[in-house]
């Protein structure tokens, strides 16, 4: 129990657990704060943003209260955003629970005082030689990103520095440490197990250093490892090069993904600003390296310190082919996702497709060993091409890397190159690592080299049989080998593998016979039976469906009633009956009608009537509606266009679910339409995962989907949400909101607007973009927009993508194109993708296709930004310009 104290200690000067648990119970009984109360809306915050708030389930706050144990990094950040606490009360419970932690722990095995800490030892690149130049490094420059960087360095952080190769992040890190935190411990694990080591030990105040984090990402449980070091309070900084953060952030499927979604991230910038540029000059008369930096036109002051530009010659002006050849397979297979070292072996059989005949006959015998001395050469006692690596063995060389800069620009020079066969080859043949393997194997895929795609996963598969298969198997369906596909299925089912089994169902029901359906739909497989009825349907056997009906089979006797009774459709007003509805007419060729109801669905915001309405539009041959649609900014409208345009054949069809989720529904049988629902997703068929909370709405049963959104189901609370403001219930939706319902406080919002209480629908938008939630602020720009508001809504256009789009829209509406081009422009230079791909599609509105191009192209380098790619790819298209749509395929454009 704590101690018992007639007042609360204050808060600057609590050392102990009691003092820290009682001051924490005095904040909580002040507000009249009980546990149900806290947890309810810790929910709220979590649901809002999920890494940076914790649930304050009420069997932890307890033991906070009561002094058993201190708080986590998360719970203590929960409790002062609830209790709105100043920021300089924030910062001082920060160090009182320092104070109280540094009492226990010892400091991990190899720890080493920040202040004690050389920058060379954390990483920092070695600097050019110069006659008159003292010190391993010269004076550091401050750099622009300073405050921002020691601002985020408190207990719990996690702060990952992004930026091209010798932009000076691990430097501008190191000073950062020694300005805030000196006097902690700070340790350099290697591996992910030593990272986990870190969580069951270590005292307060130590910075985990994980340089070039992206050799960390790999380990399936590093999420885990690193959120669980977070709420013991150490504080994590690492590094990473700007290409390979993009590469792994753009896709959540990848290893790492979630754990940058952990990380305060600061962007690096590779050039120096003016401020940057005019504090070097104050630095570099007493520096002649600084000098000689500042003096290079064409490289930044960072990378010329570094020896960049040196690098690149030693590449580009290689004494022979046969030396840049190895060099530039050393770029090209880090370009292909290989992390590992390069073996020898690997470089001899990769090169022969980089040189001509000529050019191969002429090397000398020992040509490798002369490539290998001249690529790993120090260059100013700075920096080589390449360097060895070693296993850890005294003598031994494992293999070969390229330097971080010339893999940074091979991503420029050679974006658009493909590697020859040879290299493929090689890479097929020598790589054992499946990690690599695998990402070697999807850069195949995404250039269009099957065959060599085919051999890698073929490999993946020898080494781990559970990788790989699935992706084998998808590509040999696609290329119609759908025997081959299903025997190497079968066997990994038969082996006991069920993502294996699961896929085989799928490619059955995807790519398989009538016979295959109607075994799967009688063996009660509900995607099965759903496609089963509508194959019989769409071929008009009515005969075959009246025999499956008459043994019982609902969804077939709910087609034949359709044939039969549009009348009774029209009189049913539920949203699945209407889509039903919606199917029966365009199949009966009211097409007019069809549409007219998927559009009074889409108004609605039925999750599924947009692709429904857009299917209808294909099928019937109305693009003019489809481009009005993709006008308006739908992108999935847009996608459809370009298929059309470039002579593709638009996906139609499929969208039967809504139907027999009525029929089920209408029988009472809610447990079968969410089992139909599970099943399509579950078999990937189509997304239909918000549609469980639509069933239980459809279904009357509002108590259950309360109590589902009461205990944080995101689809239930944004659908009840919305039942709320749909029914009117303008009074649940406000006392909710207060509670701290975020979703409901952004639906209040749209009641208000939709009644003309435009300020009052903007006082709650501005709340919620003052609380960082997205949902609530998407319409902020917009009411300042309709409420006259320029100066506001110009202040708010270098946040958010959709506010600055507004921004954008209310430019280009009021007759200021040029303004609006002028506000991009900079910023699509300083790396924003949404302000590049809003450029491109205005300057190539206005005839200016090429310049668009150009914007665009800057963001494509490895697998870019997905936004710009995406944009880049549908206006070549557009364009028909198929030798720059070729140059993306080798590129690797997705």
């Amino acid at each position: 129990m704590p101690q018992q104290l007639s007042e609360p200690v204050a808060i600057d000067a609590v050392t102990t657990k009691d003092e820290f648990a009682v001051w924490l119970r005095s904040v909580k009984d002040r507000r009249g704060w009980s546990l149900p109360v806290l947890e309810r809306r810790s929910d709220a915050l979590v649901n809002q943003d999920s890494r940076r708030y914790g649930p304050m389930r009420r069997s932890t706050s307890g033991d906070v209260f009561s002094g058993k144990r201190l708080p986590s990094v998360e719970w203590l950040t929960t409790f002062m955003q609830l209790a709105e606490l100043p920021e300089p009360i924030r910062d001082e419970v920060w160090a009182a629970l320092l104070r109280v932690r540094a009492a226990v722990g010892v400091p991990p095995r190899g720890a080493m005082r920040v202040a004690d800490t050389s920058a060379r030892v954390l990483g920092v690149h070695a600097c050019i030689r110069l006659p008159g130049a003292d010190g391993d490094l010269p004076e550091y420059v401050p750099r622009d990103v300073d405050a921002q960087v020691r601002a985020a360095l408190r207990p719990g952080a996690f702060v990952l520095l992004v930026g091209s190769s010798c932009s000076g992040k691990t430097r501008t890190l190191t000073e950062a440490l020694r300005a805030q935190l000196a006097n902690w411990w700070i340790t350099r694990p290697a591996t992910p197990a030593d990272v986990s080591t870190l969580v069951t030990g270590g005292p307060s105040q130590t910075v985990v250093w994980l340089d070039e984090l992206e050799h960390f990402l790999d380990d399936i449980g590093f999420t885990n490892v690193v959120g669980r070091l977070m709420d013991n309070g150490f504080v994590l900084v690492a590094t990473m090069r700007a290409q390979e953060y993009r590469d792994r952030n753009r896709d959540d499927g990848r290893p790492g993904a979630a754990v940058l979604r952990l990380a305060e991230v600061v962007d690096v910038p590779s050039e120096f600003s003016a401020a940057e540029l005019e504090r070097t000059r104050e630095r570099m008369v007493a520096d002649p390296r600084l000098r000689v930096a500042l003096g290079s036109g064409d490289f930044g002051v960072t990378q010329v310190l570094a020896a960049g530009p040196d690098l690149v010659r030693q590449w580009e002006q290689a004494p022979a082919r046969y030396v840049w050849a190895v060099i530039t397979v050393l770029v090209d297979a880090r370009r292909l996702g290989v992390r590992s070292p390069v073996t020898a072996a690997l470089l001899a059989a990769a090169v022969a497709g980089l040189l001509t005949p000529a050019e191969r006959a002429q090397a000398p015998a020992d040509w490798l060993d002369r490539a290998l001395e001249y690529a790993c050469e120090v260059l100013r006692g700075a920096a080589s091409a390449a360097e060895a690596v070693s296993d850890g063995t005294m003598g031994t060389i494992t293999g070969y890397r390229a330097a971080d800069f010339l893999l940074d620009h091979g991503y420029g020079t050679r974006r658009a190159v493909c590697p020859p066969d040879s290299v493929w080859r090689a890479l097929t043949e020598h790589l054992d690592s499946a990690d690599c393997l695998v990402m070697v194997a999807r850069s195949a895929d995404m250039r269009w080299r099957f065959e060599h795609s085919e051999a890698l996963y073929r490999k993946i598969v020898t080494i781990d049989a559970g990788r790989g298969l699935l992706s084998l198997t998808d590509l040999l369906a696609r290329q119609g080998r759908v025997e081959e596909a299903r025997e190497l299925l079968a066997g990994a089912a038969g082996a006991g593998d069920e993502r294996a089994a699961a896929r085989l169902v799928r490619l059955r029901l995807e790519h398989g016979t009538a016979a295959d359906l109607a075994a799967l739909a009688d063996g009660r497989h509900p995607v099965a039976a759903v496609r089963t009825v509508e194959t019989l349907a769409a071929t008009g056997d009515w005969d075959a469906l009246r025999a499956r009906a008459t043994g019982g089979d609902l969804l077939a006797a709910a087609r034949l009633e359709e044939r039969e009774d549009i009348t009774g459709l029209r009189r049913r007003t539920g949203r699945f009956a209407r889509a039903r509805l919606a199917e029966a007419l365009g199949e009966r060729g009211d097409a007019d009608g069809a549409v007219n109801v998927l559009e009074e669905l889409v108004e609605e915001g039925d999750v599924q009537a947009p692709a429904h309405l857009l299917d209808l539009l294909a099928r019937t041959g109305r693009f003019d509606m489809i481009d009005d649609r993709a006008a308006a900014g739908d992108e999935a409208a847009q996608d459809l266009l370009d298929a059309h345009h470039a002579g593709a054949d638009a996906e139609h069809g499929g969208h039967h679910v809504t139907r027999y989720i009525d029929v089920l529904l209408t029988a009472g049988n809610v447990d079968a339409a969410l089992a139909l629902v599970d099943a399509h997703i579950e078999a990937g068929m189509t997304d239909l995962g918000d549609y469980t909370a639509e069933i239980i709405v459809a279904a009357g049963h509002l108590d259950q989907l309360r109590a589902l959104a009461d205990s944080g189901d995101w689809p239930a609370a944004h659908r009840y949400a919305r039942h709320l403001a749909d029914t009117g219930q303008r009074d649940e939706l406000r006392r909710r909101a207060q509670d701290g319902d975020y979703l409901c406080r952004w639906r209040l919002g749209e009641v208000l607007e939709a009644d003309g209480d435009l300020e009052g629908a903007l006082a709650l938008a501005q709340e919620a973009a003052d609380n960082g939630e997205v949902e609530g602020a998407l319409h902020l720009t917009d009411l300042l927009d309709a409420t006259g508001r320029v100066d506001e809504l110009a202040a708010y256009s270098d946040g958010q993508p959709w506010e600055m789009a507004t921004w954008i829209r209310h430019l280009r509406t009021t007759g200021r194109t040029g303004d609006a081009i002028a506000f991009l422009r900079p910023r699509a230079r300083a790396g924003n993708d949404f302000a590049a791909s809003e450029l491109a599609g205005i300057l190539d509105e206005i005839g200016e296709t090429d310049e668009a191009i150009a914007v665009l192209r800057p963001f494509t380098n490895g697998w870019g930004s997905g936004i710009a790619v995406h944009t880049l790819v549908r206006l070549l298209a557009r364009h028909q310009r198929v030798a720059d749509l070729r140059t993306e395929i080798d590129a690797g454009a997705d």
